[in-house]
C-alpha cells in the first residue's frame, strides 16, 4: 500500500497594535482552525483562549524555522506577525 501525506499549510495573520479586536473574522478563523500557534509574547498574549501547542519567537523567526517546519508537517500552523 502506498501511504499519502497531506501537505499541512502556514498562515500568517498580522495582528495590529490594538490586538484581537482589529482581526477580520478569515484572520480568527485562521487562529482557531490552526493546531499550532506560532509568535512573539505580545502576539500570543492575544489568544489566552488558544488551546493548542505554541512556539514564541523569543529569538526570531529565522531561529525557530526548524521548529515551525516540523509543526508544519504534523498540523495546521498559524504564524503572528
Amino acid at each position: 500500500a502506498w501511504g499519502v501525506r497531506a501537505q499541512a499549510c502556514v498562515t500568517v495573520v498580522g495582528v495590529p497594535a490594538e490586538g484581537c479586536a482589529g482581526l477580520s473574522a478569515q484572520a480568527v478563523g485562521a487562529v482557531a482552525s490552526a493546531g499550532v500557534l506560532v509568535g512573539g509574547r505580545r502576539q500570543l498574549a492575544c489568544f489566552p483562549q488558544f488551546e493548542g501547542r505554541r512556539i514564541e519567537l523569543a529569538g526570531g523567526l529565522v531561529r525557530e524555522l526548524a521548529r515551525v517546519e516540523e509543526a508544519a508537517a504534523e498540523s495546521q500552523v498559524c504564524v503572528l506577525a
